[in-house]
């Protein structure tokens, strides 16, 4: 029979929701090539301040102004850290409208689009994604690349790939207290186990070559049928 591809187990279950039959579907995650795509530094610089990058357009459905309300507290507990935004401003005024009604200027700052947004993860401390959806996000797989921890909300296209403490961490969806509580893990505590687990995630079940393994093997069971095939990928 046909085969419909999902990227995740909650787009699984969205698409048994919609009648499609259990049987057909077959979960393939995205995949990214192994290596970084430009030189990064061997070792972050350490410095007082827990810097941290969120990418991803403006908006609530990204919902960055959480990330915003835990930096501006954080710094008003005594524990530094800064934030930078990367992303087309998508509801339009959200920096100045939703991010600066929060934090000090002195603490965020917004770089607009970047084309390869990706080659600035090595030089930040954390990843921090406070989506309140998401499809399978790309930039958990480039911060498990580049050896950075990623810090994420605990909806369910983050929760199929992050598990808290071991490849990364999770805080609860839209808790503004639970992500600065997160994010003190990463001043008090080692996150180099996490890191390495992180990686070896990657290297086993994210990379671009095995990707295109999984789809080679989808493609040759079905051709060996003689049928027909449709692949359906969740928009992310």
């Amino acid at each position: 029979s046909d085969k419909v591809v999902a990227l995740n187990r909650s787009g699984r279950e969205s698409l048994i929701s919609k009648g499609v039959e259990n049987q057909l579907l077959q979960i393939i995650p995205n995949g990214i090539v192994r290596d970084l795509p430009s030189p990064v530094p061997s070792k972050r610089k350490k410095t007082d301040v827990l810097r941290l990058l969120c990418i991803g357009d403006l908006g609530e459905r990204k919902n960055q102004q959480l990330l915003a309300k835990a930096v501006e507290q954080l710094n008003q507990r005594g524990l530094r850290c800064s934030a930078t935004f990367v992303g087309k401003e998508g509801d339009n005024g959200y920096f100045r409208n939703k991010i600066l009604a929060y934090a000090s200027s002195d603490s965020v700052e917004w770089l607009g689009y970047h084309e390869d947004a990706q080659v600035l993860i090595p030089y930040y401390d954390a990843v921090v994604l406070p989506s309140r959806s998401e499809g399978l996000p790309i930039v958990i797989l480039e911060s498990f690349r580049a050896g950075v921890p990623f810090v994420g909300s605990n909806i369910p296209e983050i929760t199929d790939v992050i598990e808290h403490g071991v490849n990364g961490y999770l805080f609860d969806n839209q808790n503004v207290e639970s992500l600065i509580a997160t994010l003190k893990e990463l001043i008090i505590h080692d996150t180099e186990p996490v890191v390495a687990c992180a990686r070896e995630d990657f290297e086993s079940r994210y990379t671009l070559e095995k990707m295109n393994e999984s789809y080679f093997q989808l493609y040759q069971e079905l051709n060996s049928s003689n049928v027909i095939y449709v692949i359906f990928l969740k928009k992310s």
